[in-house]
């Protein structure tokens, strides 16, 4: 995996661990900040993969 792009991505593991201290409605505006740890080619698509962040 030579880069990551930002826009959509698929479902991903450790996505439901995503927790929102404060109610989220519609219409809000989310933003988030994070550093990429690494980055882990899938063995059975090489056109994707996982991305560990922080």
């Amino acid at each position: 995996m030579d880069s990551c792009a930002v826009g959509p991505s698929m479902g991903s593991p450790g996505q439901d661990e995503l927790r929102w201290v404060r109610p989220v409605r519609p219409g809000d505006t989310l933003s988030a900040r994070g550093t990429v740890e690494e980055l882990i080619p899938s063995k059975s698509k090489p056109d994707r993969g996982f991305v560990r962040t922080k």
